[in-house]
């Protein structure tokens, strides 16, 4: 599924109306894909620790791109992979 900005941007709406998240709130992406929600959700959002898991290598490996791209050095943002060892 593919998610446009229009998209992201009422979900973090909604995060912001209903529970007004502070800095010490975590926010927590399972399935966070590319981490564009991660990525944007630290950018609107007070909170400073975001965690994105993602268990699709190639996923994981663009959202760490993605972060590359979006520095925010106040925010703690971690993207996840192989949480699980199939082997």
């Amino acid at each position: 599924m593919k998610f446009s900005i229009t998209v992201i941007e009422i979900i973090i709406e909604k995060i912001n109306r209903y529970k007004k998240p502070s800095s010490s709130d975590v926010f927590i992406d399972i399935g966070s894909g590319s981490g564009k929600l991660v990525i944007h959700t630290a950018i609107k959002t007070e909170m400073n620790t975001l965690i994105g898991v993602e268990i699709i290598p190639q996923r994981a490996a663009y959202s760490k791109y993605i972060k590359s791209k979006f520095p925010l050095p106040d925010k703690s943002i971690f993207f996840i992979e192989r949480i699980f060892n199939f082997i």
